[in-house]
C-alpha cells in the first residue's frame, strides 16, 4: 500500500508510470548498475537506459563510472522538490502566455459558433462544467428547472453545493419537480428558490434546466449532461414552465404532496387548519423535527380547529399552534382543509395513499378564510 501510494504521488507530480519504477527502484538499491534495476523495477531492459537518461535529465537520478561500469544512483531526494518548484514555474510562466492569448480565441470561437450548438459533458467534472456556466448570469436573472430527479448522492451534495453559490450570488431559481431527493429540503429553503411538487407527473430521469438562450438536459443517473444553446428552444422550454407553473387547480398524489403542503404553507408564514389528525405528524418525524425548528425560526403561526379525540396529539402541541377542539367526531376523517398564502389544499388519507387538491387561486383562499374565521369564533361547531 505504501509502494502504490508512492507511486501516485511521484506519478501526479510528472513521472511516467516507467520512470516512477526506475526511481523506487534506486532509492531501495542505492547505487546500482543495469542489472540489479531492471530486476527490482520491473521494466524492459531495453528502456532501461532511455529511462534512467530522463531521470538524469530531471535532476532525480546521477551516476559514476567504475572500472568502465556505470552505476547509478537516486538523487537526494529533496531534489524532488527542486523539480516540483520548477514545473511550478513553468506552469505559471504558461499561464501568463495562455491569458494573453484567450481574447483571440475567444474573438474567433465567437464568430464560427452557429444559430444552435450543442456541448456534451460527461462525469462530475463535466456537471461543475455545464452547470457552473448558469453562474455567469446576472444577479436577479432566473434558472427554470423541469423535473427535478433522483439522483445519486455525491450529485446531490454537489447540487446543493451548486445551489448555494446560487442563492449567495442572488440568482433566482424556480423549479417542477416529480419527486423528493434526499437533498430537497436543503436546495428548497435556499433564499431565491421556489419549487413546486408534482408527484409522479414528472418521472423521466431527464430534467430539462433552462437560462438565458440555453437549455442543459440533465441525465445524471448516466452522468451525462447536455448544453445546447438555442433561443427558440429556451423560449419553448420557459413557455412550458410557466403553463406548469401557473396551474390554479391541482391533483397529486401520495405522502411528498402532503410534505409539500407542510413546505408551502411555512412559506407563507401562517395556516388555518381545518380537521388536521396528524397523520403525516406520524408518517414523517424526522422531517417534522426540521420543520418545526424552521418554524420557530421563521416565527410561524397556525390555527387548528380539530376534534377532542385529537387533543394531545403533537400536531396541537406545536408552541406556535393555536387549537380549538370545537369539531364534531368523525368530521376530520373525511377531509382536511389547509388555508394559507393564496392556496386551499383539501386533502384526504382514507385510501392508501393520501390525495391533495390544491387550488391556488386569491378569491377562493378569501371565501375560505372567512369559513375559517366564522368556525373559529364558534364555542361549539353546529
Amino acid at each position: 500500500m505504501e509502494t502504490k501510494f508512492k507511486s501516485v504521488l511521484l506519478k501526479d507530480i510528472g513521472l511516467t508510470d516507467s520512470e516512477t519504477k526506475v526511481y523506487l527502484a534506486l532509492i531501495e538499491l542505492g547505487s546500482s548498475t543495469k542489472g540489479p534495476i531492471v530486476k527490482k523495477s520491473g521494466v524492459a531492459s531495453s528502456k532501461i537506459y532511455e529511462l534512467l537518461e530522463k531521470l538524469i535529465d530531471k535532476g532525480l537520478v546521477s551516476y559514476v563510472i567504475k572500472s568502465g561500469v556505470r552505476y547509478f544512483e537516486a538523487a537526494d531526494t529533496n531534489r524532488l522538490m527542486d523539480y516540483m518548484k520548477e514545473k511550478e514555474h513553468k506552469v505559471n510562466e504558461q499561464k501568463k502566455e495562455l491569458e494573453k492569448i484567450i481574447p483571440f480565441l475567444e474573438m474567433k470561437r465567437s464568430s464560427n459558433i452557429s444559430e444552435s450548438q450543442i456541448q456534451v459533458f460527461r462525469g462530475i467534472k463535466g456537471a461543475k462544467t455545464a452547470f457552473y456556466d448558469m453562474l455567469n448570469v446576472k444577479k436577479g436573472d432566473e434558472i427554470l428547472v423541469l423535473g427535478l430527479t433522483e439522483a445519486s448522492e455525491s450529485f446531490q451534495n454537489f447540487l446543493v453545493r451548486f445551489h448555494r453559490k446560487r442563492s449567495e450570488k442572488g440568482i433566482l431559481c424556480r423549479a417542477i419537480s416529480g419527486g423528493k431527493m434526499k437533498k430537497f429540503n436543503t436546495i428548497s429553503s435556499l433564499k431565491h428558490t421556489k419549487v413546486k411538487l408534482f408527484p409522479g407527473e414528472l418521472s423521466s430521469p431527464v430534467a430539462t434546466i433552462t437560462y438565458n438562450d440555453k437549455t442543459i438536459l440533465s441525465l445524471p443517473n448516466d452522468n451525462i449532461w447536455i448544453q445546447i444553446k438555442n433561443k427558440r428552444l429556451a423560449d419553448t422550454n420557459r413557455a412550458r414552465f410557466e403553463e406548469m407553473w401557473n396551474r390554479e387547480t391541482e391533483i397529486l398524489e401520495g405522502v411528498d404532496a402532503i410534505q409539500q403542503c407542510f413546505d408551502e404553507m411555512l412559506e407563507a408564514g401562517h395556516c388555518d387548519l381545518i380537521g388536521a389528525r396528524g397523520y403525516f405528524v406520524d408518517e414523517r418525524p424526522e422531517y417534522i423535527d426540521e420543520w418545526e425548528k424552521r418554524a420557530k425560526k421563521k416565527g410561524f403561526t397556525m390555527r387548528n380547529i380539530v376534534d377532542p379525540e385529537v387533543k394531545g396529539h403533537r400536531i396541537t402541541k406545536f408552541s406556535f399552534a393555536k387549537t380549538k377542539y370545537t369539531l364534531p367526531k368523525g368530521f376530520s376523517e373525511l377531509s382536511v382543509y389547509w388555508i394559507y398564502g393564496n392556496k386551499v389544499a383539501i386533502s384526504n388519507w382514507m385510501g392508501e395513499k393520501p390525495i391533495v387538491v390544491r387550488i391556488e387561486n386569491k378569491r377562493i383562499y378569501e371565501l375560505y378564510k372567512k369559513q375559517f374565521e366564522i368556525l373559529w369564533k364558534e364555542k361549539v361547531f353546529r
